[in-house]
């Protein structure tokens, strides 16, 4: 039995309200369904009409889509609601246009050649948005839309010809709206891979500005965005928890890697004075983060300790060294602990130099590599020569250690003390 009027419209409207990926399950399943029941070709047809659009409206505005998933932006964010909205407003007034850029939308299209109706409908949209902040958005896109595939070539080589092309944008953005620097420069923010980069843009655009006069510009915000990006990473350095493990010692060298990335963006490419707003901030910051880094790296020789635990060896004198204390069967905690400390440890080696804890990292980890080495040594001895009762504990700790090593030294040098054991 069809659908009446009405239940189309309640459908239609879960539908529209249902987020991408709840619509997307919604027409698959719809999809296997109708073939057991044809009853459901109805409601299947309406939840591909709704991903059709939601896929048209992506195309038409893709240039500034990425404002919707930054959680900076909130003086620049962009609704999907909104969006839905002021496309609808373009299908009703110019259906031929919806209809051309939805047939653009459905086919392949080359990124640097998109179809025409597509910057032809976002000109259209500007009439229907109620919100001044989408309309400049909007009369933005085409712009943004024939600058997005160069965006990778500016970032990686800013010659001459590449300034003058940053240059050109920035002016055209200003010609379509003279209040749309903060707006031009967001969008743009938005669409790189690394967002701090957008700092060697406004550079380039600006001709190498000092940090005061962005800061007491309408991009102070930009700026500021990033500085706080900065202060929140050396903060969650400082608040590591080595007890969440290696994926957690992997995340915090990533975003450390990220904060260093930052910092040398302003160095590089702004002209910064020790005294001006953001000078004294990023000389502030650099210091706080090789401090929050040393910190860690200086707790990592004790956790290793702890989860490999040794005892005063046999003999007199001072040069007995301490012998694999296997008593008790390792405690994962601690081997967990040391494993995440070690892990950032190591990663944090492409952080060091321009981190400014390169000393203390390669002091701790030539004293890590005696330690484990002479560890794995030792045991493998024990092994060996059966000098201690429960051979799978002894295994056990061997294993731990091979793992150790094979977090700062390589997979192969863990492989290595593996097939010393097996022979043993």
């Amino acid at each position: 039995m069809p659908l009446s009027k009405a239940k189309i419209a309640m459908v239609a409207g879960v539908f529209a309200a249902s987020p991408d990926v709840v619509l997307r399950r919604l027409e698959s399943v719809l999809a296997g369904a109708r073939s057991a029941d044809p009853s459901l070709d109805e409601v299947h047809e309406l939840a591909a009409t709704e991903s059709g659009r939601r896929a048209t409206v992506a195309a038409v505005f893709a240039p500034i889509l990425p404002l919707m998933a930054v959680p900076w932006a909130a003086g620049a964010s962009v609704k999907p609601k909104a969006l839905r909205s002021v496309w609808s407003e373009v299908a009703i007034n110019d259906p031929d246009l919806a209809a051309r850029a939805t047939a653009g939308a459905r086919t392949f299209w080359n990124p640097e050649a998109p179809p025409v109706e597509f910057d032809i409908a976002c000109r259209r949209a500007v009439e229907f948005a109620d919100d001044a902040n989408l309309a400049r958005l909007l009369r933005l896109c085409p712009l943004l839309r024939s600058i997005q595939p160069r965006l990778g070539g500016w970032i990686h080589s800013l010659s001459g010809e590449h300034v003058a092309a940053v240059r050109l944008a920035f002016k055209d953005a200003l010609t379509l709206d003279a209040d749309a620097a903060r707006a031009f420069w967001d969008a743009v923010m938005a669409m790189l891979p690394n967002p701090w980069q957008v700092i060697r843009l406004i550079s380039a655009a600006t001709d190498r500005p000092s940090d005061r006069y962005l800061a007491e510009s309408e991009l102070a915000g930009i700026g500021e965005r990033i500085l706080d990006d900065i202060d929140s990473r050396i903060g969650s350095l400082k608040r590591f928890d080595p007890s969440c493990g290696e994926e957690a010692g992997a995340a915090e060298a990533a975003s450390l890697l990220i904060a260093v990335h930052e910092i040398a963006e302003f160095e590089e490419w702004l002209t910064l004075r020790r005294d001006g707003p953001w000078g004294q901030r990023i000389a502030e910051q650099k210091v706080a983060l090789s401090l929050a880094m040393e910190a860690r790296l200086r707790e990592t020789e004790p956790a290793v300790a702890a989860a490999l635990p040794t005892q005063p060896g046999r003999g007199m004198g001072k040069a007995v060294r301490p012998a694999p204390k296997l008593a008790a069967d390792p405690q994962p905690v601690l081997v967990t602990r040391a494993r995440a400390l070690l892990t950032l440890l190591e990663e944090a080696r492409m952080s060091a130099g321009v981190g400014g804890f390169a000393s203390v990292r390669m002091k701790v980890l030539e004293s890590l590599e005696k330690r484990l080495d002479q560890y794995c040594e030792d045991l493998v001895e024990v092994l060996h020569k059966r000098e201690v009762e429960d051979l799978d504990r002894a295994r056990a700790y061997l294993e731990i250690a091979a793992d150790f090593v094979a977090l700062i030294k390589g997979a192969p040098a863990g492989q290595i003390i593996r097939r010393r054991a097996a022979a043993a």
